[in-house]
């Protein structure tokens, strides 16, 4: 897509959970600038759309997250310590830090509806 094609927006209604999982990694191989992804369970009356902007991580946050999360840094007991996330990107663990804070930093906000409150000032 060029910049002055109009976006395209795309939306699935899947109950099959595998087939949901097919979908989502199909677009993930795919070569696009997908820029949301919002999900919503339709067996629960309670659930409503969760809409998170990704489009603004860059290309280096997205895969130390997609890292990050195959090696269960996100997982209750912790996995994938920053070690072994910076060995499989073949970059140090201060690097891995910084991108995993930056890529959280755009993404909490939006799961939590807020603007990002602790932007830095300038001194």
């Amino acid at each position: 897509m060029s910049d002055s094609d109009p976006p395209l927006y795309v939306t699935f209604r899947i109950a099959d959970r595998a087939a949901l999982r097919k979908v989502i990694q199909a677009y993930g191989s795919m070569e696009s600038d997908i820029e949301t992804i919002t999900i919503v369970d339709p067996e629960n009356e309670h659930s409503h759309p969760l809409t998170i902007e990704v489009g603004n991580l860059t290309k280096k946050q997205w895969e130390a997250l997609r890292v990050a999360h195959e090696k269960g840094h996100y997982t209750s007991p912790r996995g994938g310590h920053l070690e072994e996330i910076a060995a499989d990107l073949g970059i140090s663990k201060s690097a891995v830090s910084q991108r995993l804070r930056a890529a959280e930093s755009k993404i909490i906000p939006a799961i939590l509806g807020t603007k990002d409150v602790h932007t830095r000032k300038s001194k």
